[in-house]
C-alpha cells in the first residue's frame, strides 16, 4: 500500500513538473530581405560568403569562438552574441544564436547569394525565423521585428553597394 501512495504522488509530481515546464504557444515569425546586385554570385560570394565577413557588413567585430568557419563553427559578433553555424551550400549559410539578444526566440539566419539564370547578377536574401513568443510583450515582439527588418535590409543593401563598388 505504502509503495501505491510513494508511486502515485511520483507520478503526481512528475506530471506537475511537466505542466509548469510548459511554455508558451509558439509563434514562428519569418522575415525575408533581399536585393538584386549586379554581380555574379561567385563574386558577390567572395567577398561576404566567409561566416565573419558579416561583421564587415554590419560594421562590427567577428571572431571564432570554435572551428574556421566550417559547419559547427560559432562565431562571437561584437564579443556578445554567438551564433553556431548550422548548414552551408555553395553560396549560402545558415546559423542558430545560442548567447544574445534573440536566444529566448530560438533565432535562426540564412544569407544567401543566387545566381540569376544568365549568371550575370546576383539575388542576396537574408532570412530570418524565429520564435516571437519569446519575447515578453507585444511592444517587445514588435520592436524586435522592426529592427530586424531594418537591420537586414541595411546588411543587404551594404552587400549589394560593396559588390558592386568591387567591379
Amino acid at each position: 500500500m505504502l509503495k501505491s501512495i510513494l508511486a502515485g504522488g511520483a507520478i503526481a509530481l512528475a506530471a506537475g513538473s511537466l505542466a509548469s515546464g510548459a511554455s508558451a504557444a509558439e509563434d514562428w515569425v519569418t522575415v525575408v530581405r533581399s536585393a538584386e546586385i549586379a554581380r555574379p554570385a561567385s563574386a558577390v560570394w567572395a567577398l561576404v560568403g566567409g561566416y565573419c565577413e558579416f561583421g564587415k557588413v554590419r560594421k562590427v567585430s567577428c571572431t571564432y569562438k570554435k572551428g574556421t568557419g566550417g559547419l559547427g563553427t560559432i562565431r562571437v559578433l561584437n564579443g556578445v552574441t554567438e551564433e553556431v553555424k548550422v548548414g552551408e551550400g555553395q553560396y549560402s549559410y545558415g546559423y542558430f544564436q545560442t548567447v544574445g539578444a534573440r536566444t529566448q526566440a530560438r533565432y535562426h539566419g540564412n544569407m544567401s547569394a543566387i545566381p540569376s539564370a544568365d549568371g550575370k547578377t546576383t539575388k542576396m536574401v537574408y532570412t530570418l525565423i524565429y520564435d516571437q513568443a519569446g519575447f515578453a510583450t507585444d511592444a517587445e515582439r514588435a520592436s524586435q521585428k522592426a529592427a530586424m527588418e531594418t537591420g537586414f535590409q541595411d546588411a543587404v543593401d551594404t552587400i549589394k553597394a560593396m559588390a558592386e563598388a568591387a567591379k
